[in-house]
């Protein structure tokens, strides 16, 4: 619609190109550990999980090289998390306890003294200290069809590492850890 116009301004159409890849690969390990005790003052539960990284190839289309992003500056996915939960269970009541680790990640601009001055390629990316959260619950079973649930999340408040890099909030990169904005 013309300026001035009724409806001017309004969106007439939206235009979508798709992304059709030709190659996303990913290989890594993955380990869990599961280990239970029962005792006369209640039952004992230890998980240990793990995951790590060890390629993420990917090819926009057919024509186009393979690359292994793994490593890649602009790859802000974490290589490597683990993960462990303690619970306890006695007659109605029960603990847990979960301890999260997210693996480093690379800054959100890279120094200009990791780039090579002759070809512009970054030669050594800088990475962010891994981050640590723990989340606690406590349930009580006052009947078989009422349960109570307290839980916490992120129970010592702790924040991602400050990436002096990233100038906008939460100054860190929010995809990397879901849920340490809010």
């Amino acid at each position: 619609a013309a300026a001035g116009a009724p409806n001017a301004g309004d969106i007439e159409t939206i235009v979508v190109n798709p992304e059709n890849k030709a190659l996303y690969e990913q290989s890594g390990l993955d380990a869990k550990l599961f280990y239970t005790l029962d005792t006369e003052y209640g039952d004992f539960g230890v998980q240990l999980g793990w995951t790590h990284i060890l390629s993420t190839k990917y090819q926009v289309d057919s024509a186009s090289s393979i690359q292994e992003l793994r490593d890649d500056k602009d790859n802000y996915e974490p290589r490597s998390k683990t993960n462990l939960v303690l619970t306890w269970q006695y007659q109605d009541w029960s603990v847990a306890v979960r301890g999260d680790r997210i693996g480093e990640i690379p800054l959100w601009e890279q120094p200009a003294e990791n780039y090579d001055d002759e070809t512009g390629d970054v030669i050594k990316v800088d990475r962010l200290n891994p981050y640590y959260t723990v989340n606690m619950s406590v349930g009580y079973d006052f009947t078989d069809n009422l349960k109570v649930l307290i839980s916490g999340e992120n129970i010592f408040n702790q924040r991602p590492e400050v990436d002096v890099t990233h100038d906008e909030w939460p100054f860190f990169n929010s995809f990397s850890y879901p849920g340490a904005a809010i």
